[in-house]
């Protein structure tokens, strides 16, 4: 390597302290000072123009051990040994990291099996019909809006899945079900954008919509059947049609479901009511626009869907020696329905959910379920307890459901919108704790119809705004108008609506009143509902076994029980009178000697007190009439 330098007016000079100085074997000497790094190049064995010649040599290269020397080492008794006890260690070591292993697998506990639940199967439902909610636009109605403005107390009672009752575009002389529109927004709730606005802000929070999704029939004014009725286009088969002389050949008791057009002159099918006449879902047509709906609205974030009215396929309607009308048939839209609820069902949390409400009185109710290779409905709400009054009613309602629906998954609906409340048929705030228990940890998913938190009652039906009383005074349907009055927010109807309410409710029970209770009802149903609603979100309670324990004609007991988690007892009192338990006679599957109350409906007695534990094995449970205890086990 050549570097040049420049020597001129250089001097030989002794090397500060902080630098070293080397000579190269040409004579030349390096000078490095420390403080700047620089190396220097002092004048002797330069070349004539000042460039100096620096020669580096490296150590001689190690090139290895060769065959020789290697084989002394390999043949070294010494090496020999040695290596043989590395190896030896080797593999004791990877054995016994290969049986503590295992050890730790079949000794560690092991995490508790949780099946993969739906959003739809843990949460509870809460049943709202829009008009009766909430008013804010302060026209007397309820809205979209005004829901929004009561999330609050719904986040209080622990409710996350809303169902809305019809929000489309309808006629209201059938009570709110004559649709006109699958897409339009009936303008008295409010606004495609208000729906869209509350279906974001509860996916956001993790929470679900509901809508009603009607495909069995639409009302006389809608389009489709303006256009049949003229015999125009396909449209002209989108309901079901007979002539004349084939209705008037029936028998008396099966023409009243057959209403003559004048315009067609033939007669449609309305199972319902003669304004909704039934749709030909046979017709593919039909079909690919009810399908098209789904999608719009599942595309837009709805999280399911109720499927209305399907209790009436069990009345099986022909026509002309065949059938027109019958349950295999809808059954078979519904799985063509679910394939794609099952295409929106893209993420954990986002599933897509369609169900149905009906009474369970047969074998045939499970074929709503569909099969192993197509399915239909996710589960069915059994109305059953929606018209129980009784201890024996109310274990029927049980049973059937357990002998009708076996293995699969249904809900428990208490009253609806067009079923009594629960406490205009029990008339006890005691008496409607103990279904309130019963329904809200018996296995499935828990409904509430608006105001039954609070046992709200059947409304009378007084100053109708809409006029529809004076109107149609023999339409069968303003019955339902009482299941259906503004939500009792207090003891007047100012918190529904500043406005005249469309209906006027009379109600001494009120969200204001329970949940300011004081010394006069100790536990009213509103705090009863909200502490069985968090203490269903137990494990044992979504997913665990249904074991039946001590029953007779007035008490209901059982058991929920999931490997690795806490057990419950449930005791139910539905009669009037004193009774005595003894579980240690009936209870082999947990250990009773440490049982802590977890609910008890009645806390004025205080046996029973909440965050007691008990010994069942020596303590008998004695329950007063309509009284409810549930107990906590150990894992």
């Amino acid at each position: 390597m050549t570097i040049e330098a420049s020597l001129e007016g250089q001097t030989e000079d002794q090397p500060k302290q902080d630098t070293i100085v080397c000579m190269t074997d040409t004579g030349a000497t390096t000078e490095t000072d420390l403080d700047d790094s620089k190396t220097k190049f002092i004048a002797n064995g330069a070349n004539d123009d000042g460039a100096v010649n620096v020669m580096i040599k490296s150590p001689d290269e190690f090139g290895g051990l060769s065959k020789e020397e290697l084989m002394k080492f390999a043949n070294d008794p010494f090496w020999i040994r040695a290596r043989l006890i590395l190896f030896i260690i080797f593999w004791i070591g990877w054995v016994l990291m290969l049986v503590v292993a295992i050890v730790i697998i079949v000794l560690a506990p092991r995490c508790p099996y949780r099946p993969d639940l739906k959003w739809y199967q843990k949460d509870l439902i809460y049943e709202i019909s829009p008009r009766s909610f909430s008013d804010s636009n302060h026209d007397g109605v309820g809205d979209l809006k005004g829901i929004q403005e009561k999330a609050g107390y719904l986040e209080s009672i622990h409710v996350k899945t809303l169902w809305l009752h019809n929000i489309f575009q309808s006629k209201y002389n059938d009570s709110g079900y004559g649709l006109l529109n699958h897409t339009v927004i009936n303008p008295m709730y409010g606004t495609e954008a208000e729906l869209l606005s509350t279906i974001k802000s509860f996916r956001k929070t993790g929470r679900h919509l509901i809508l009603d999704f009607i495909i069995l029939n639409t009302h006389t004014d809608h389009a489709w059947f303006v256009q049949s009725r003229q015999k125009k286009g396909k449209m002209s088969d989108y309901y079901i049609w007979a002539d004349k002389n084939l209705v008037n050949n029936l028998p008396t008791s099966e023409k009243n479901v057959w209403h003559l057009d004048s315009k067609r002159d033939q007669y449609y099918l309305a199972v319902t009511d003669k304004d909704l006449p039934n749709l030909n879902i046979q017709n593919e047509e039909v079909r690919k626009e009810l399908k098209y709906y789904l999608r719009f609205w599942l595309d837009r974030g709805v999280g399911g869907f109720h499927i209305n009215d399907l209790e009436t396929t069990f009345k099986e309607i022909s026509s002309n020696g065949s059938s027109v009308f019958e349950r295999q048939q809808v059954i078979e839209l519904l799985k063509e329905l679910r394939v794609i609820a099952d295409e929106f069902s893209d993420k954990p949390g986002r599933e897509r959910l369609l169900f149905g409400t009906m009474p369970v009185n047969s074998n045939e109710t499970a074929e709503f379920y569909g099969d192993e290779t197509e399915k239909a409905l996710h589960f069915i709400g059994v109305t059953n307890l929606a018209t129980s009054d009784s201890p024996a009613s109310i274990q029927d309602a049980i049973r059937s459901t357990s002998q009708y629906l076996q293995s699969h998954w249904n809900g428990w609906i208490l009253s609806s919108n067009k079923l009594s409340r629960p406490m205009s048929r029990l008339h006890s705030f005691d008496y409607l704790k103990s279904l309130l228990t019963l329904q809200m940890l018996l296995p499935g998913t828990a409904f509430c119809h608006y105001g039954d938190e609070i046992g709200m009652r059947d409304a009378v039906l007084q100053n109708i705004t809409d006029g529809l009383k004076d109107d149609q005074p023999n339409n069968n349907y303003i019955e339902y108008y009482k299941y259906r009055a503004p939500m009792s927010w207090s003891s007047t109807n100012v918190e529904f609506s500043d406005a005249t309410p469309w209906l006027i409710s009379v109600n001494n029970n009120s969200v204001a009143g329970q949940t300011a209770y004081n010394n006069r009802d100790l536990y009213p149903p509103l705090k009863a509902f909200t502490d069985l609603n968090l203490l269903r979100s137990n494990f044992s309670f979504q997913w665990g076994k249904f074991v039946p324990s001590f029953t007779n004609k007035n008490i209901i007991s059982f058991l929920r029980m999931a490997k690795g988690f806490p057990s419950f007892l449930v005791v139910v009192n539905l009669g009037s009178h004193k009774h005595t338990i003894h579980f240690s006679s009936f209870i082999e599957d947990v250990s009773l000697d440490k049982a802590k109350v977890v609910y008890h409906s009645l806390p004025e007695q205080p046996k029973f007190k909440v965050g007691v534990t008990v010994n069942l094995n020596t303590a008998p449970v004695s329950l007063h009439k309509h009284e409810a205890i549930v107990f906590k086990f150990a894992t």
